[in-house]
């Protein structure tokens, strides 16, 4: 899970946005979402428990979900209560103990042309391009590191209402997106990290303190 500091309000989400209709190629607020709909209206999401450091199913492959149902959808919506309660912008199924190929992101306060999204069995198909971005997990309390990314991914998957969606991300929407990808094979974004680039996290001599 990738963490930012944001000011939603956990209580008045009683329904989400789950990306965009790949039919029409762009963005819709749940146009697309048929009988399912009923879900997204509850009002018993549960903030869920945060598997952190060395649980085992952070290092585990998840499995694919063979089906939408009302126990995966519930979960989703869980999983959106818990994201927004620890201010997070990314979390992954495995986060919360769950072995299901999930993720969930939410980037909209800070990138609007991103709704936020769920994307069941994500598949990234294609990855162009570099580039260094500072990062963190939830998983990882208080640990923080420059992480060499692609620039640009396309992504494919199911949309909650059993649509397949092909989009392409690029900036802090293809960063999230990757790093919630990894938490399903079970990588971490300290496996990632390369010396060289965390001399940038570190603070000038003068300002080095001893503990």
């Amino acid at each position: 899970m990738i963490g930012m500091s944001t000011t939603r309000t956990v209580l008045s989400f009683h329904w989400f946005i789950f990306g965009f209709d790949g039919r029409i190629g762009s963005w819709a607020n749940c146009v697309s979402i048929s009988p399912v709909t009923y879900f997204l209206y509850l009002d018993s999401m549960a903030t869920l428990e945060i598997q952190t450091g060395d649980a085992p199913i952070l290092r585990e492959t998840a499995v694919p979900i063979p089906e939408i149902d009302a126990d995966l959808l519930q979960l989703i919506a869980d999983m959106f209560e818990t994201m927004y309660a620890v201010q997070g912008i990314g979390l992954a199924a495995p986060q919360i103990g769950v072995s299901k190929r999930l993720i969930i992101i939410d980037i909209e306060e800070h990138h609007p042309e991103y709704p936020r999204i769920a994307l069941i069995n994500p598949v990234i198909t294609m990855a162009v391009g570099e580039e260094l971005g500072e990062e963190g997990c939830l998983s990882l309390p208080g640990i923080r590191g420059m992480v060499q990314r692609s620039a640009t991914v396309k992504v494919e998957g199911l949309l909650p209402n059993g649509d397949k969606i092909e989009f392409d991300a690029s900036g802090l929407m293809a960063r999230v997106l990757q790093h919630e990808r990894d938490h399903l094979d079970g990588v971490l974004f300290t496996d990632l990290l390369i010396p060289g680039d965390q001399q940038l996290l570190e603070p000038p001599p003068e300002m080095a303190t001893e503990i």
